[in-house]
């Protein structure tokens, strides 16, 4: 079946990220599906090399950058910047209209249905006669996960649903940053065995016209609390922590959505303790915690600082609140408190106050979960006996190498009591080889 939806990017710089992207719809470019780049003014050669990979691509240079003029510039800076904190923007400033600009993309394809992934995200699943039925039987916009951020060993982080997969006859983009679709449209969800679409950003990726822009947009839509947060926690990443919590207590008088204000106090916690005020911070998150009740992040944040100042009582109370709170689906969840970064702190502290049987049930979910992890695996030994490891080393008449060698395995972090080191005599023999070490 070949596809009755297109694919459409836009794209500035990707020549790192458009590679895997369009690598990960192999089987839908076979099924001739068509892959549309907007390119909007690469300096690095992405447009050629979307044709090389078989995409059709639109070269449309700067036409959707603006420029922050001095008026702008000036109430910007004079009404979100707190004490001696950095200016946010300068006149001349430029920024990208996200929403314009895939609005134009939009209109290249030759299919109504369109998925707009970014080039720094890559489709892990994408059962394509599934999404071609669910089209046909009326669904308008699909809604799917998406895994936004991922640890050093690739584990999903953060995911939450997502939804950039539309007819755009029936929505449209608005907002000049953190854009979203507008309309109304039949929605219909996908399951990760028929689609899944996960984020790898480009450290190389400039995102200093985010900040730029969000705040453009808090002046020029005052009443718009998702930009009103979003613009807040840019604040914070960005390192002014003053102007963040001025931004966020705005946000949160709102009286908005329950789980973003959570998520603002949250980040308020976070400011304030940018700051040195770990008191403000506590009470931001115990805040956080009042205003959405259904989330692990406030009492998580909670437990965390007093692990960090290592009070198990503190972390016993917090953590093991934390997980009678099963997860929901709000976008900022961070997955690693709803899995195993719990039961971590609470194998810790139960160990330090002597109750090894709970922590041991603690530590197995840890196991369970993050069975690679290298913090427990060298916790094992808590737990359990580990086994008596033996290693051989074949004949070395280079003496400095083997006792390089030897050294090696002194600085392994395996108890001695359970380790020997073998070495094979020089000329082999019955008997059994001579044991140097254990």
């Amino acid at each position: 079946m070949q596809p009755n939806f297109s694919v459409v990017v836009i794209a500035r710089n990707e020549s790192k990220t458009l590679p895997r992207l369009v690598a990960s719809l192999a089987e839908f470019k076979k099924r001739g599906g068509e892959i549309v780049v907007m390119d909007t003014g690469s300096s690095d050669g992405t447009p050629q090399i979307a044709r090389e990979l078989g995409c059709t691509v639109f070269e449309e240079g700067p036409r959707f950058t603006h420029k922050i003029n001095k008026n702008q510039a000036r109430e910007i800076n004079q009404r979100f910047i707190v004490g001696l904190e950095p200016r946010i923007v300068f006149e001349g400033d430029e920024m990208f209209d996200y929403a314009n600009a895939r609005n134009h993309a939009a209109a290249y394809a030759s299919n109504d249905m369109v998925a707009m992934p970014d080039c720094d995200e890559i489709y892990t699943q994408l059962d394509i006669d599934g999404i071609c039925v669910a089209i046909k039987n009326g669904v308008e916009q699909l809604e799917y996960n998406f895994v936004y951020a991922h640890d050093e060993h690739g584990g999903e982080m953060v995911k939450f649903l997502h939804s950039k997969f539309y007819d755009r006859r029936k929505l449209k983009w608005v907002g000049i940053v953190h854009e979203v679709l507008q309309g109304e449209a039949l929605r219909g969800f996908c399951g990760e065995d028929t689609i899944k679409l996960e984020h790898w950003q480009n450290p190389d990726t400039d995102r200093g016209g985010y900040l730029k822009g969000l705040a453009l947009s808090v002046v020029n839509e005052p009443a718009n609390d998702r930009n009103a947060h979003y613009f807040g926690r840019e604040l914070l990443y960005k390192g002014r922590p003053l102007s963040a919590i001025k931004q966020l207590q705005a946000h949160v008088e709102m009286q908005k959505w329950p789980e973003e204000r959570s998520q603002s106090q949250i980040h308020i916690g976070e400011a304030y303790m940018a700051t040195g005020n770990v008191q403000a911070a506590i009470h931001a998150w115990v805040d956080a915690f009042d205003t959405c009740s259904s989330r692990r992040e406030p009492l998580m944040k909670i437990a965390d600082y007093y692990y960090e100042r290592k009070s198990p009582h503190h972390v016993i109370a917090y953590a093991e609140a934390a997980l009678r709170i099963p997860r929901g689906s709000f976008y900022a969840t961070f997955q690693p408190y709803y899995e195993h970064y719990p039961h971590e702190l609470l194998y810790w502290a139960y160990w330090h106050l002597g109750d090894k049987e709970k922590a041991k049930h603690h530590f197995d979910q840890c196991l369970k979960m993050q069975p690679h992890e290298t913090k427990y695996l060298h916790d094992y030994r808590l737990f359990y006996t580990l086994p008596k490891m033996s290693i051989v080393i074949p004949t070395l008449r280079d003496t400095v190498a083997l006792d390089r060698v030897l050294a090696s395995i002194e600085d392994l972090n395996y108890p001695k009591n359970r380790l020997e080191v073998i070495v094979l005599p020089d000329e082999p023999r019955i008997g059994v080889p001579k044991r140097v070490k254990e």
